[in-house]
């Protein structure tokens, strides 16, 4: 079965994401693993008057970085503006987390 890469992973992931120009936020990163090679997805957040160009590099390059060290992985990046209000999956498995005490 797959599960989540290690937490170090994952913070190393964020870190690299998070290092890229123009990305001023991260959320809802899952990672598996189906023991050949890494899948993961994230949702970028950059300033909302970003030209669509712009992000769509600045995409490209957390890509290329997350790569880097893991040249194997099945990365999807998702594009956010920064600020909007939407349901996220980072909210939705913490309330769950919380409402089982």
């Amino acid at each position: 079965m797959d599960a989540e890469l290690p937490e170090a992973d994952r913070n190393t992931i964020a870190a690299l994401a998070l290092s890229v120009p123009g990305v001023v936020g991260l959320h809802d990163m899952r990672t598996r693993s189906d023991s050949e090679k890494p899948i993961i997805e994230m949702h970028i957040e950059m300033p909302p008057t970003l030209p669509l160009l712009k992000a769509h590099d600045i995409a490209e390059a957390v890509m290329r970085k997350v790569r880097t060290a893991y040249p194997s992985a099945d990365i999807l990046v998702h594009q956010d503006p920064h600020g909007v209000d939407e349901e996220r999956l980072d909210l939705t498995i913490e309330k769950d987390l919380f409402s089982q005490d």
